[in-house]
């Protein structure tokens, strides 16, 4: 009788004229659920876009793995035993030093980089060949961030003062050393903190300034693929006896936040999935009392218990079905569009919800993944039929004699 189930089960879910507060309550329920599915598919594909652009900002400014060469006298040794590797696509010797940079009576913190201009583009994709060129050892020429030179207001052939914490004797006691740098060009890593607060020098220079003897601070590598940074990270410090950290493990306290945070938006916003779906209780306990009648005489006729639960069972899996899909198509078509769509309504109040200079977003970015939607669509596709069982089983328990005698 599962044919005579679905047939009473579809009409129920289709009433007529004299069921309208029934429609309307599973009208509003189907309508609740596919809102709450679309808006936990839209709110995680625009999580998920932030978090690779992030990522992605973060593996473009920083170094798949990073070796610890301070103190190691033979770098330029072990540098080239990294570059034979076959998962390292580039590797450069880095200089890092804090200092003031100067220029007129304004002055600001830098995170000074002395860089191999041959080697420093592979290693670092934003920093660009040509202006690489202009750092010749002995020059003292200096790439400034573009937002540090704007702060600076300086610009290509410019001079800055770099103001070293290295002490130089003096007469008068040890003062912090100094030295005028001229503006080569300037660079856009991407990131709003080292944009405002980096500078690049020639690693010669940088080394005489802050007498580093020779040495460097550190090996910065980027390979072909990103995500053997850790196995990589792991072989150099077992055989090469080096202090090497990846780019999964420098970030591991943003990535686990991050990830964190999804996981708590996704349980807030399948709330109103589970608000929405147990809407269908109502629904269907309306319905359960208007049609006793009906239940009785199909008892009368023979249909089981287990039937007559099937039946609403199946009114509460159809609302809940034609929701998620509502829901699933609603969310996908606004998750691909949402950068449209937030223009749009930007435009409409004339108020910026995302300023590029504070997100550095030129759009808002949105990745739709598969095993999400999937996964939000079983779960308002569960909260239905969980919904719908407890008002069935109080339809299984209506007594036909009664049912009746009230007809």
């Amino acid at each position: 009788m599962l044919w005579l189930q679905w047939a009473i089960g579809l009409r129920y879910t289709l009433v007529g004229r004299g069921d309208r507060f029934v429609a309307f309550s599973s009208l509003v329920s189907a309508i609740g659920i596919a809102l709450g599915v679309a808006a936990v598919i839209v709110v995680m594909a625009v999580m998920n876009g932030f978090h690779i652009n992030l990522r992605d900002r973060i593996l473009q400014s920083s170094s798949h793995v990073e070796v610890d060469a301070g103190g190691v006298a033979d770098w330029e040794e072990v540098l080239g035993r990294i570059e034979a590797d076959p998962l390292v696509a580039a590797a450069a010797p880095q200089i890092e030093r804090q200092g003031l940079v100067a220029a007129g009576d304004r002055a600001y913190g830098v995170f000074l980089r002395g860089v191999d201009p041959a080697r420093a583009a592979g290693a670092a994709p934003f920093l660009h060949q040509p202006d690489l060129d202009l750092l010749e050892a002995g020059s003292f020429k200096v790439l400034l961030g573009a937002k540090l030179a704007a702060r600076l207001r300086a610009g290509p052939g410019d001079a800055v003062v770099l103001y070293a914490p290295a002490a130089a004797p003096t007469l008068g006691g040890a003062l912090p050393r100094f030295r005028r740098l001229q503006v080569a060009a300037l660079v856009s890593v991407g990131v709003h903190q080292l944009d405002n607060s980096s500078a690049f020098i020639h690693h010669e220079d940088a080394a005489r300034l802050y007498r580093t003897g020779g040495g460097v601070d550190s090996l910065r590598l980027r390979l072909h693929d990103v995500y053997e940074a850790p196995a990589l990270a792991r072989r150099l410090q077992a055989d090469e006896g080096l202090r090497a950290y990846d780019w999964t493990s420098s970030n591991q306290v943003l990535f686990s936040a991050l990830a964190v945070e999804r996981r708590v938006m996704f349980v807030i916003l399948s709330l109103i999935i589970a608000v929405a779906a147990f809407q269908i209780v109502a629904a269907l306990v309306a319905m359960v009392r208007t049609k006793r009648g009906a239940i009785a005489i199909l008892r009368t006729i023979g249909m089981s218990r287990r039937g007559v639960v099937g039946i609403f069972v199946i009114q509460g899996m159809l609302v809940g079905v034609a929701g998620t899909v509502a829901g699933v198509l609603l969310g996908i078509a606004v998750a691909v569009n949402v950068d449209a769509i937030v223009s749009t309504v930007e435009g409409w109040l004339g108020f910026d919800f995302f300023p590029g200079e504070v997100y550095l977003l030129e759009s808002i970015p949105s990745e739709i993944i598969a095993a999400e939607v999937a996964a939000v669509a079983l779960l308002a596709f569960g909260l239905s039929l969980l919904a719908a069982f407890f008002p069935s089983l109080a339809a299984a328990r209506v007594d036909p004699a009664e049912a009746l005698r009230h007809e």
